[in-house]
C-alpha cells in the first residue's frame, strides 16, 4: 500500500503528451485515469513540476486541472503539504451509491406522478444524445476514447439524470444528489465496463426502461428502475476499481 506523500510512480513521462480543444479538460481526464488506475497512488503528493514533465504541459492548465479534480474529491489540498491524491474507501464510495440509488428513485417516482409529453421529450433528447456518443465510443473502442467524447458521454447521462430531478420539483432533493455525485467522479462508472452489452444495458436499455415507467405514469416501477440502475453502476465501478487495485 502507498505511503503517504510518497512521490509519483514511474515511469515519470506519459505514454503521450496532452493535447486537444481543452487542454484542462484533457489534462483532468488523463490525471484522473492515472489516479484511478494507481499509477498517482493514494497519499501521491502531487509536484508541479513532475506532473508539468509527465503531461508535457504549463503549469497554468495543470492548476486548472488541478482545481477540478480537488472539486471531484480525488485530490486534496494540506496545509503545508501541497496537494495530495486522496481515496473514498470502498465502504464510503458503496453508502454514497446506495443513499443516490434511494433518492434518485425517489426523484423518478416523484416525476412519474406528473409526467407529460415535453419531459418526456426531454428525456428522450438527453438519451439520444447519449446514444448518440456511446455509439462513436463502440466506433473507436475505449482506449482511444478523447476528453471530449468522454465529456459528451457523461453530459449526456447527466442531463437525462437532471431532467428527471427536475421534474421531480423538489430543490433540497436534487441538492443533495449533486453533492453526492461531486465526491466522485461518475464519468469514471462508462470506463469501467467491460463489453459493449454491458454498456448497452446500463445506459440504453436501463434508461429507456425507467423512460417508460415514468411516460406509463407508474411511480413505483420507476423508483424501482432507478434504484437498480443506480445500483448496477455501483457493482460495475466496485468491481472496476477493485481489480485495478485501488482498494489495495
Amino acid at each position: 500500500m502507498a505511503t503517504p506523500f510518497e512521490t509519483i510512480r514511474e515511469p515519470v513521462m506519459a505514454d503521450r503528451p496532452v493535447v486537444g480543444s481543452s487542454l484542462t479538460n484533457e489534462l483532468a481526464f488523463r490525471i484522473q485515469e492515472d489516479i484511478l488506475r494507481g499509477v498517482l497512488a493514494p497519499g501521491t503528493r502531487l509536484f508541479q513540476e513532475q506532473l508539468s514533465e509527465r503531461y508535457g504541459v504549463s503549469r497554468t492548465p495543470l492548476r486548472e486541472a488541478i482545481h477540478r479534480l480537488e472539486a471531484q474529491g480525488l485530490v486534496t489540498k494540506l496545509p503545508n503539504r501541497g496537494v495530495v491524491v486522496r481515496q473514498l474507501s470502498e465502504r464510503e464510495l458503496r453508502e454514497i451509491y446506495e443513499v443516490r440509488a434511494e433518492l434518485e428513485g425517489f426523484a423518478a417516482a416523484l416525476a412519474a406522478r406528473q409526467a407529460d409529453a415535453g419531459l418526456l421529450a426531454q428525456m428522450d433528447a438527453a438519451q439520444e444524445r447519449l446514444s448518440s456518443a456511446i455509439d462513436e465510443l463502440r466506433r473507436t473502442g475505449a482506449d482511444a476514447a478523447p476528453a471530449s467524447l468522454n465529456d459528451r458521454i457523461t453530459q449526456g447521462n447527466t442531463d437525462f439524470h437532471l431532467t428527471i430531478r427536475a421534474a421531480a420539483d423538489n430543490q433540497r432533493l436534487g441538492d443533495v444528489v449533486r453533492s453526492l455525485e461531486d465526491a466522485f467522479p461518475k464519468d469514471y462508472v462508462w470506463r469501467s465496463l467491460t463489453s459493449e452489452s454491458e454498456m448497452l444495458a446500463l445506459n440504453v436499455a436501463e434508461h429507456t426502461a425507467i423512460r417508460d415507467a415514468i411516460g406509463a405514469g407508474d411511480p413505483d416501477l420507476a423508483r424501482r428502475l432507478m434504484q437498480d440502475h443506480v445500483m448496477h453502476a455501483w457493482r460495475l465501478l466496485s468491481g472496476y476499481l477493485r481489480s485495478l487495485g485501488f482498494w489495495d
